[in-house]
């Protein structure tokens, strides 16, 4: 769900944890190059997929390529079956306002000791503040996303 939670929600939580900044390195191979490298796998391993053969020329029985692809396709309809019972969960009037309710993080969600999460939902307020004063539009949100310019390190 980290990829739903948003860039700079992971970066924010990364930085009230460890108190460091994550650079941009980080934040881009986060947002850009990893979910290429993976849909691209992905669409590979369909795609190519091949009779196996072991050693000398062994070619397996048509019961371990069955077993074998749905193994595979199991495992891969996992996802689209989470997601729609989590939009038939939190479905409301509208398909938006269900997708956004789906994925809106719990108000639970932070560190489990009080102190902790009253400091970590400060922390968060503080962060959303300052986004919301330097954010003026769609491609410079992106910018400052991918670049770390939202949060000065106070570390």
């Amino acid at each position: 769900m980290r990829g739903l939670q948003g860039l700079e929600n992971l970066c924010i939580d990364i930085e009230f944890m460890l108190g460091i900044k994550t650079s941009w390195y980080w934040r881009v191979c986060w947002s850009i190059v990893t979910p290429a490298i993976m849909i691209t796998v992905f669409m590979y391993t369909l795609i190519t997929t091949e009779s196996l053969v072991f050693g000398d020329g062994y070619v397996y029985p048509n019961g371990a390529y069955v077993a074998g692809t749905l193994l595979q396709y199991a495992g891969i309809a996992l996802i689209p079956i989470f997601i729609m019972f989590s939009l038939w969960k939190y479905r409301s009037g509208t398909l938006v306002e269900t997708v956004k309710r789906a994925f809106r993080k719990k108000a639970s969600y932070g560190p489990a000791d009080r102190d902790k999460f009253a400091e970590y939902q400060e922390f968060r307020k503080d962060a959303k503040l300052e986004r919301d004063m330097r954010r003026d539009g769609f491609f410079q949100h992106i910018g400052l996303s991918l670049s770390g310019g939202y949060r000065k390190s106070k570390y």
